[in-house]
């Protein structure tokens, strides 16, 4: 308490070098919060946009037994259907009615094909289901900008990417062809309607060779069979650990005689990952920023520790009335140790204070492109500033770092003051 009060009290003192480094750490904790912001708002972006209608939300994955052992060992792809969920939609109906799971869902495996439309072929498309009673995983996250969503017909129908429009000039209810081969190698010429053009809520190009077909079309050019899936994602409850919710299923399984592992979502093998790769890509770049982040924060502690020793230095009259007084060096280092981190904290908070502030005003503007450049750097069509836990304790805890590296380095060098010295100083 003494420390504190007489570290308050050298701030007050000295107040003009208290506001000079309080406004170098605000800067600086206000330049690191918005990196990270933004950093976190393209992950954002991403998650909602890409992943979110490729990939359902998922805290646990459920699989035929032996499915992930195959995946781990890198099996192809036909051994690997032979481990499928058969008579999934039943499991489904049971899991979905478990207390503790909020959501099942059955993610489809991507189909690539062809597409001929008024005599031309246009090729890569990603094709992908969906179920009817799990429309809404899609529909959270994209919008019609033409033609209508799948209906309740059992005919074959497919909807595009907006951006396709140009090359395939479709118009609602044109007729497709879909070639290529299924998920099994087997050669698949099929018909389909064309129902019309979509955008993500979160937009990016790759989105472009995306398509959904609903599940008449689906089972057609992916070649399972209308029961067969490859593995079921469950969606826990808010405050549900994953660690005793996979207990918990696999004593239900048992209990209700289904053959299924069960294993945390985010440790698939790498085989059965459907994450796009440039999710990697924009882990990449937090780093990149990350690694900018310690540069500047490195640079700023050599000019601190600067400061900090001149500060010092004209203080020597203060640092020989203490040890006049009786203080140890020891006391002294604790002193203006906790000094630097009362301006250093206070500086950061204010910093990601002012970053929040920028960054609920950034949103408010809703900034949009439809520029491939920027919609590739943003993670998404809009502009968004993110904010997470991580961020803020990683500003904060840098700061700290910075606090005790200026202390090791620059405190006990200029505390160095013998008592006659010190005498001599108070004269």
């Amino acid at each position: 308490m003494l420390s504190a009060k007489l570290a308050f009290r050298n701030m007050l003192a000295h107040r003009q070098r208290s506001r000079i480094m309080f406004v170098v750490i605000g800067l600086v904790s206000f330049v690191v919060f918005l990196f990270m912001a933004f950093s976190d708002g393209q992950l954002h972006n991403f998650k909602t946009g890409v992943i979110a209608l490729t990939d359902p939300a998922a805290d646990v994955v459920v699989s035929a037994r032996g499915f992930k052992t195959a995946a781990e060992q890198g099996e192809d792809f036909r051994e690997l259907s032979s481990h499928s969920v058969e008579g999934y939609p039943a499991v489904l109906r049971e899991l979905r009615a478990l207390p503790y799971v909020k959501r099942a869902a059955t993610p489809t495996t991507p189909v690539p094909m062809n597409l001929v439309a008024h005599g031309l072929r246009h090729e890569n498309f990603t094709l992908r289901g969906v179920d009817p009673d799990q429309a809404y995983l899609v529909r959270e996250h994209l919008r019609m900008k033409e033609g209508s969503f799948f209906g309740a017909s059992d005919e074959p129908e497919i909807i595009l990417h907006y951006k396709t429009a140009s090359t395939t000039h479709l118009r609602p209810g044109d007729a497709v062809t879909l070639s290529g081969k299924n998920l099994f190698g087997q050669v698949v010429v099929q018909q389909a309607r064309f129902k019309g053009y979509f955008v993500g809520e979160q937009d990016i190009p790759n989105l472009a060779e995306l398509g959904f077909v609903n599940m008449a079309a689906y089972r057609l050019v992916s070649g399972f069979a209308p029961h067969e899936t490859l593995s079921l994602f469950v969606e826990l409850r808010p405050g549900e650990g994953k660690a005793g919710a996979i207990q918990k299923l696999g004593e239900w399984a048992a209990e209700r005689g289904f053959d299924l592992e069960f294993w945390d979502y985010d440790r698939q093998p790498r085989s059965t990952l459907r994450v796009h790769a440039l999710m990697r890509v924009y882990d990449l770049l937090r780093l990149i920023l990350q690694s900018m982040s310690v540069v500047v924060l490195t640079i700023v502690t050599f000019g601190i520790m600067s400061v900090v020793s001149v500060n010092l230095q004209d203080r020597r009259r203060e640092i020989g009335t203490y040890y006049c007084l009786g203080s140890e060096k020891g006391f002294l280092i604790r002193l203006y140790t906790l000094e630097l981190l009362m301006i250093n904290l206070a500086a950061a908070v204010a910093g990601v204070l002012a970053g929040l502030a920028v960054r609920q005003v950034v949103q408010s503007l809703r900034i949009q492109t439809e520029e491939s450049g920027l919609q590739f750097l943003f993670g998404g069509s809009h502009l968004t500033m993110g904010v997470s836990v991580g961020t803020v304790i990683f500003v904060l805890s840098s700061i700290v770092v910075v606090t005790f590296a200026t202390a090791v380095t620059t405190l006990g060098s200029r505390l160095q003051v013998s008592p006659v010295a010190a005498l001599r100083e108070t004269e």
